[in-house]
Parts: structure tokens; sequence; C-alpha cells
């Protein structure tokens, strides 16, 4: 639980607390987040490649990178086929 201090102690307060972790927490955790931060550079990547019309879709879909790398080759083989016939 996060504790409720003032802005001006949040810094302190957490070094504190980040430091009474085991190394095997805070590896644990850092890697949580560096993969969520991976998850938003690609759904940020994807939203600005989407087409206007798909963007909610996008923002919204939940897909997996699998998944978003399937869309994309399906989105851009559509788009071929459309812009070739």
């Amino acid at each position: 639980k996060l504790p409720n201090v003032p802005n001006t102690q949040v810094y302190s307060t957490y070094k504190k607390l980040f430091g009474k972790l085991s190394p095997e927490d805070a590896h644990s955790c850092m890697i949580k987040v560096l993969k969520k931060r991976g998850e938003s550079l690609r759904l940020k990547e994807f939203i600005q490649t989407a087409p206007e019309c798909l963007r909610a879709y996008a923002l919204h879909s939940g897909l997996n990178k699998a998944e978003t790398i399937h869309f994309k080759e399906i989105l851009s083989a559509s788009c071929k086929a459309f812009i070739y016939n």
C-alpha cells in the first residue's frame, strides 16, 4: 500500500520503502514496469500507424504483440489489394 504523504516527502518516503524490498522483489517489479513500458510503446506505434477510422479500436482492442503484428499485416494486405484492384 502506498503511503499518503505530502508531495515534498514522496521521493524520500518511496526511496525508503524501495530500500526495504529484497533484491528479488525489486528485480521482479522492475521487469513488470519495463514490460508495460514496451507494451505502451508498441501500442503508441500501432495507434499512430492505424488508419484514423480504426484508432478507437486500436486503443481498446487489448491485442497482444503477436495479434497486433497479425492485425497490421492483414490491414496492410487489404490496403494493397484495394489499391492495386
